[in-house]
């Protein structure tokens, strides 16, 4: 898939409340590991995840959900099980409010489980409804911390909600701290997305628990090298096999 357009640098979810009992926000998809920044990395794109979520009141179930485009499981699941109820209820909890029963409509641009952050969206746009709609202003810092507590990673909701090319760094204490950098506007993506899926848990089992003093200190210079080479201009570094290579990024379901 190539979008001319390039990247959303720009995009963010944008949220519009309707007579006060209809929310829509519009997240982007994203892609992680950038190079040699493992689950610090995170690229928003333009591909979204667009949600409606109406204010049922006399409605017997806590959740209804309607879904277009891509995906149908436990992520645009019909029932209170999707992702984006979920989210928006571990939100609420966090905050010690109360989702009333809602409907939501969401259409997805995004393929699920492959490496385009389709999780990541989702979980955004079900925190940010779950402020809009019960009136409660939550800091990007917050949001994070929330978002990463269930993605379990911060790159990809890092780029989801603050668009553009974003380095997260995650705290002990579970705060994140995401800065937004710049991306060339001359660089463009091409997304290749195969027609198979893979879970966070299997692609991360194959990874090594330990490595070694080389290794990490390779990494740490071409994370470093990545970012300097899109500041300066110097793209012939970009094309530097093992030293910056996008590679697939994992998200959870």
């Amino acid at each position: 898939m190539t979008d001319e357009a390039g990247i959303a640098v720009e995009d963010r979810p944008s949220s519009t409340n309707l007579c006060g009992s209809a929310i829509e926000v519009r997240v982007p998809a994203s892609a992680g590991n950038l190079g040699a920044g493992f689950d610090c990395f995170g690229l928003a794109l333009q591909l979204y995840l667009t949600v409606r979520v109406t204010v049922e009141p006399q409605s017997l179930q806590p959740c209804r959900m309607r879904s277009r485009g891509e995906g149908y499981g436990t992520t645009l699941s019909p029932t209170a099980d999707n992702l984006i109820f979920r989210a928006m209820s571990f939100a609420a909890e966090k905050q010690g409010l109360t989702v009333p029963p809602i409907s939501i409509d969401a259409e997805n641009e995004i393929p699920l489980g492959s490496g385009l952050g389709s999780s990541a969206a989702a979980i955004i746009a079900g925190i940010t409804l779950c402020a809009a709609l019960c009136d409660r202003e939550l800091s990007n810092d917050l949001v994070l911390r929330y978002a990463t507590e269930l993605e379990g990673h911060s790159d990809n909701v890092s780029a989801s909600l603050l668009g553009g090319l974003v380095v997260t760094c995650a705290g002990e204490d579970g705060s994140v701290i995401a800065v937004r950098k710049y991306w060339p506007s001359d660089i463009k993506v091409i997304v290749v997305s195969p027609h198979t899926t893979l879970e966070t848990a299997r692609a991360r089992a194959v990874l090594s628990p330990l490595v070694s003093h080389a290794d990490a200190v390779h990494n740490v210079q071409r994370a470093a090298l990545f970012t300097a080479a899109l500041e300066e201009h110097r793209y012939d570094l970009c094309g530097k096999r093992h030293e910056i290579a996008c590679t697939r990024s994992d998200e959870s379901h």
